[in-house]
């Protein structure tokens, strides 16, 4: 008799088409500790449950590295940049808003900074995104 063939390993929240139940994370260090745990479209749905708007009052003088790799991510992923331009690029713009996100940006590690270098040329290549916009934020982020 013939061996069925065992099914795909199922690892992500996409695959199972379960969907995580995120909350708003309520400060500073509650993001980067939850953050810490999640990847993919968790991590992206849960960058977006703090809006771009309230990142100065959110992260006042605590914007850490660790903050801007998981929003880094969460960038990178498809469901964000390639579906979401306009949000991407305002998440971007209120980073560079943020007390310290000049130190914070000095301490990312390589793959955060691949990250955002990638997420601002997909933005670039959108015709939708105000380019001199764009352009303004990208040299804030001295990439």
């Amino acid at each position: 008799p013939k061996a069925k063939p065992k099914p795909a390993a199922v690892s992500t929240a996409e695959e199972t088409g379960k969907v995580r139940e995120l909350r708003a994370p309520v400060s500073a260090s509650e993001f980067e500790r939850t953050a810490r745990q999640l990847a993919g479209d968790d991590l992206a749905r849960y960058v977006r449950l703090v809006p771009p708007s309230k990142y100065a009052a959110f992260f006042q003088v605590s914007l850490e590295a660790s903050h801007l790799t998981a929003i880094a991510t969460a960038l990178h992923h498809p469901s964000y940049v390639g579906a979401e331009a306009a949000l991407t690029v305002a998440t971007l713009r209120a980073l560079t808003k943020v007390t310290r996100f000049d130190m914070a940006l000095m301490l990312l590690p390589k793959q955060a900074k691949e990250h955002f270098t990638d997420v601002f040329a997909q933005l670039k290549a959108n015709q939708e995104v105000d380019q001199k916009a764009l352009q303004a934020i990208h040299k804030s982020f001295k990439l």
